[in-house]
């Protein structure tokens, strides 16, 4: 795993604009690696709150990006260390 690069993008799970803005993020984190064999897991944060993201419509997205999903709560630290885990799993898969 020596000098592997892993991203975590996150969005707010009580914001569905938070939901539309990942596109661009994956585009840019795509522009510095284009072979897009890159690990990155989609993370919808804030699951204490009231939300407008649904786990299907998160999980659609991180889909389209062959990326997994996790929800989680920063706030209470729920699944928190979960978002870790799979990084390190996506790195060790490549």
């Amino acid at each position: 795993m020596k000098d592997r690069d892993g991203f975590i993008v996150v969005f707010d799970l009580s914001s569905k604009s938070s939901l539309n803005k990942i596109d661009k993020v994956y585009e840019q984190i795509y522009s510095h690696h284009p072979l897009k064999d890159i690990p990155i897991v989609l993370v919808g944060n804030k699951l204490d709150k009231n939300r407008e993201v649904t786990t299907i419509e998160g999980e659609k997205v991180a889909m389209s990006y062959n990326s997994p999903y996790i929800e989680c709560s920063a706030f209470t630290g729920e699944n928190a260390e979960e978002i870790f885990f799979s990084v390190i799993r996506e790195l060790r898969k490549r």
